[in-house]
């Protein structure tokens, strides 16, 4: 067959490097939500504090999410009443 490896084993190397890839890729996507989750945790009361200070009342940012494709998710930022 044209394009094959020896013994035709082409097909089984592309697909085990791919299920590999696909494997590691998703370790990695876990490591690094687990670092953004703990990082945003620990900063999320200075967020909250820079953010409501220009506002002149008291911000609170939701949970973490989870790292997306689109960027960082968190759950719904409120301002409340009040002054700083």
């Amino acid at each position: 067959m044209l394009g094959s490896g020896p013994g035709g084993r082409t097909h089984t190397v592309i697909a085990k490097r791919l299920a590999v890839a696909l494997i590691g890729g998703g370790v990695v996507w876990i490591a690094a939500d687990r670092v953004v989750a703990s990082v945003f945790e620990r900063l999320r009361p200075d967020l909250e504090e820079q953010v409501g200070q220009p506002l002149g009342h008291p911000v609170s940012i939701g949970a973490y999410q989870g790292v997306s494709l689109r960027g960082i998710t968190v759950g719904p930022i409120k301002v409340q009443r009040g002054r700083r």
